[in-house]
């Protein structure tokens, strides 16, 4: 958290980086971000572990998995009431795989 006397500090920089040009800020922003530690901002390894486990979740998953053309399909289906046979099962709880 940012103190009072930080934020003024912080203020002041911000006036001095408005009379800097584009290129010039963009290489004053990447000269900060460059300076923050990766495991300051969070940890990339954490990170990397939650993003398998849950790319493993999914590739146990039997969830079924729906082409945008079949959800547009369904969507027409259902404004007019008249189901198509391939969307019946879904109805009574029974899932089609996706092929």
């Amino acid at each position: 958290m940012v103190n009072s006397m930080n934020k003024n500090g912080i203020k002041e920089i911000i006036k001095l980086t408005s009379k800097l040009s584009p290129s010039e800020k963009i290489f004053l922003a990447e000269k900060i971000w460059d300076s923050i530690k990766e495991n300051s901002i969070g940890s990339g390894e954490e990170h990397r572990r939650i993003i398998c486990k849950r790319i493993e979740a999914e590739n146990k998953s039997s969830d079924e998995v729906y082409t945008w053309e079949e959800v547009k399909e369904y969507a027409r289906q259902s404004k007019s009431n008249a189901k198509p046979a391939k969307y019946k099962s879904r109805y009574k709880g029974n899932r089609r795989k996706q092929e």
